[in-house]
């Protein structure tokens, strides 16, 4: 089956699918695949090590948040993109 075959088969099954647990699997598929175009983590080497030394030098200032803040800010990320 090429590409657009197998884009109407699944279109067409969509129709009949009932169950919630698969139709949010779908959504978090279909909101994964836009992770992938982010390109959040195609950094150089060079990009990573001058965030991780800002980084080292904002926790050396003191400028630094409560790890519950944190988690929540990244539940928040993740679930915006479809993620667990």
């Amino acid at each position: 089956m090429g590409i657009q075959a197998d884009i109407k088969w699944i279109k067409s099954e969509l129709d009949h699918v009932r169950d919630p647990d698969l139709v949010e699997a779908f959504k978090r598929m279909l909101a994964f695949r836009k992770t992938k175009e982010d390109k959040i983590f195609e950094s150089s080497d060079d990009e990573m090590r001058s965030r991780a030394e800002a980084s080292l030098q904002s926790i050396e200032n003191g400028k630094v948040r409560p790890l519950k803040e944190f988690k929540e800010d990244v539940s928040e990320w993740k679930r915006k993109r479809g993620m667990k």
